[in-house]
């Protein structure tokens, strides 16, 4: 804001100091307040969170009571302990958390199931958060873990199958199908990164 158009907004504020203000964006401390006592801060929307979230509920989803099985849905009250743990460093995690949840029901990315279960819309969106997820994790892993506690469990095929297709590292994607093609049968999962292996090697 000009020198000009702050002191014809402060006079104007002067004249009129019942009349209601709304800015936006800038720090109004910056070039002085404007005798505005109360003032609503505008916060960065959750969404730049949302990512985060369904990344960590999805891998939490991915363990269940027995190594061999995922879990479709979740309490309310375990997720909401999960993302605290994973926004442990923003202002205030607890709200955070409830309100990155109300945010992500109310645009229909999680759903109430029964009760106070809440679960992902589609099957699709938890396999693919859980591909991004070991994505994250892919090159902290050795081939042994990779193939014990991933390729080798069958819950793991899908996520596993779309993380191929977000590995933008050529040596790791080739590495996954190498260790794949030795410990999984499924074809469902071997074609498609038989596929992938060979768009590499004709390079």
């Amino acid at each position: 804001m000009s020198c000009r158009a702050r002191s014809q907004l402060a006079a104007f504020r002067r004249k009129y100091p019942r009349v209601p203000a709304i800015f936006t964006t800038r720090d109004l401390s910056l070039g002085g307040d404007f005798g505005i006592e109360k003032k609503l801060e505008m916060q960065l929307s959750d969404r730049q969170l949302w990512g985060k979230a369904l990344k960590h509920l999805a891998w939490v989803m991915m363990g269940g009571e027995k190594p061999v099985e995922l879990q479709v849905a979740i309490r309310r009250q375990e997720a909401e302990r999960e993302l605290e743990k994973r926004f442990e460093k923003e202002p205030s995690p607890p709200k955070t958390t409830r309100d990155c949840l109300d945010d992500l029901l109310k645009y229909h990315l999680l759903q109430i199931k029964t009760g106070n279960e809440i679960e992902f819309r589609h099957q699709l969106i938890q396999e693919y958060y859980a591909a991004e997820a070991l994505l994250g994790r892919l090159g902290d892993l050795s081939d042994g873990e990779l193939k014990r506690e991933y390729l080798n469990y069958l819950k793991w095929t899908e996520p596993v199958a779309l993380m191929l297709a977000l590995v933008g590292d050529e040596v790791q994607a080739v590495r996954v199908v190498r260790l794949a093609m030795i410990v999984v049968s499924d074809t469902s999962l071997t074609k498609p990164k038989i596929a992938y292996e060979q768009q590499y090697f004709q390079h």
